[in-house]
């Protein structure tokens, strides 16, 4: 079993049972970070859906054959990821794109107040910032590579990955 694969499994289910067991209070006090509460939840589940969808999509071509992954012709498999329809690029990738930017910056600056690194108003705020801006970085990468991805033109004769890492002939 991959290392990385028990903590991930660990946070996945631990936070549907927050979302399960939660109150979210935004009816009686709809302030900013309770709206967040709830979004940090909402993302949650979309990122499930997203990542469920990716998996069985590109690892067990569930979805069909234009959505599976090929590991020699990586590039090639992007690109007709992308060709099988609309709604992948314009709806599925930019959503989970979305909560998943969301979701990691939220989740910091939850973390250093739980964690009591923030403790003062004007520290929270920093933190604010710089999670934002966190949200923000990565949120445009992940744009900018769905953009790079819907324009391959995976038709057309595409260097073996291999190649391009420099392991092939």
């Amino acid at each position: 079993m991959d290392v990385h694969l028990p903590p991930i499994i660990f946070h996945t289910v631990y936070g549907v049972w927050i979302t399960i067991t939660g109150q979210p209070n935004v009816g009686n006090y709809p302030y900013g970070k309770n709206w967040a509460y709830v979004f940090q939840r909402i993302s949650a589940i979309v990122i499930v859906l997203f990542v469920l969808f990716h998996v069985l999509a590109l690892k067990y071509g569930m979805f069909g054959t234009n959505l599976s992954f090929e590991p020699h012709r990586a590039l090639a498999t992007v690109g007709r990821h992308f060709d099988a329809g609309w709604w992948i690029v314009g709806i599925v990738y930019p959503l989970g794109i979305l909560a998943s930017c969301f979701h990691l910056a939220n989740g910091f600056w939850t973390a250093a107040i739980t964690w009591g690194l923030t403790v003062s108003k004007g520290a929270q705020r920093r933190w604010g910032y710089a999670c934002a801006g966190l949200f923000v970085i990565t949120f445009v990468a992940g744009m900018i590579s769905l953009i790079w991805g819907a324009k391959l033109d995976w038709q057309k004769d595409v260097v073996p990955t291999t190649q391009v890492l420099g392991h092939g002939a």
